[in-house]
């Protein structure tokens, strides 16, 4: 992320686009004589400088800092934004950006707990989706997936903490959505809650988990497929990623490419102050977290 970082500010400040991308990757630059990193690099770089349309779009991934990047982004009085903290509806959608985006003369971004592929709603992109600009946080799967529990297990107000208060983290891993390989799956759009994504090849083919108040998953699993379509999704679609270890610098990246000041209002939020420090995980918890999120 360092690496990728200096490499893009200085191809944006110096070379404002007036060189040819093969030519300034074979210049004098950090690490230049790695040939994979030089490729990775390319590949976001011809990204990244493609003439994307507004809104952007923040796919924010539960325990990644989200909370600390989307209210950074909503107290900038400057711009608009859609926020959704479930699936948005039609109708939300319709009424709280598309309608009011035209009163405000302005739609700069859409963030939420969304899959990928809401981009199919908004109007603007109806000509060319190639033009959809989304932004995300990773962060490690074996810590995002304990934080997570921890976060239902700890808060009696959250409307999730009903699957984790009678559950060990084996049973929870074994038994409940949140802890199966969740990044690949929102960067994939393949879920049937994602209703936007009816075009997606085999969706509606899938198990899934039943409708209802038990909100488990015992005989669903994220696969190969998914992880492709994922990939391709982030070679297409998904300029940026930050990784939730290295904040600030993440920070530094949003800001940077797309000209807001996230890095300037932003206050760290949404911190499980109650979660244990050490988790001291068993070999069992280990190598069940490790299957679950084998493709994240």
């Amino acid at each position: 992320l360092k690496i990728e970082s200096l490499v893009f500010e200085d191809y944006m400040i110096n070379y404002n686009k007036s060189l040819y991308i093969e030519d300034f990757l074979y210049k004098d630059i950090p690490y230049q004589e790695e040939e994979e990193i030089r490729d990775l690099i390319r590949e976001r770089l011809e990204l990244i400088t493609r003439d994307f349309k507004k809104p952007y779009f923040y796919l924010h991934l539960a325990k990644t800092a989200g909370t600390t990047i989307t209210e950074s982004l909503e107290n900038n009085n400057d711009i608009f934004c859609c926020h959704f903290w479930n699936i948005p509806t039609v109708y939300s959608l319709k009424n709280k950006c598309v309608n009011k985006a035209k009163i405000m003369r302005k739609f700069d971004y859409v963030m939420g707990h969304f899959y990928f592929g809401i981009h199919k709603t908004i109007p603007v992109f109806d000509d060319d989706p190639s033009k959809a600009f989304y932004f995300s946080t990773l962060r490690d799967p074996i810590t995002r997936v304990v934080s997570h529990y921890y976060y239902h297990l700890i808060n009696e107000g959250d409307t999730n903490h009903i699957h984790a208060k009678n559950r060990n983290l084996i049973e929870w891993l074994n038994e409940v959505e949140f802890a199966n390989n969740q990044m690949t799956l929102y960067f994939s759009g393949m879920s049937k809650k994602a209703w936007y994504n009816k075009d997606i090849e085999f969706i509606d083919k899938l198990d899934w988990r039943p409708r209802g108040e038990k909100f488990l998953t015992p005989n669903f699993n994220v696969t190969k497929p998914f992880y492709d379509l994922a990939i391709q999704n982030l070679k297409n679609n998904i300029g940026l990623v930050g990784l939730q270890e290295y904040l600030t610098e993440s920070l530094e990246h949003y800001s940077y490419f797309t000209k807001s000041d996230i890095i300037e209002s932003y206050q760290i939020e949404n911190i499980n102050i109650n979660k244990p420090k050490n988790y001291n995980l068993t070999q069992l918890e280990i190598s069940t977290l490790k299957q679950k999120n084998h493709w994240d």
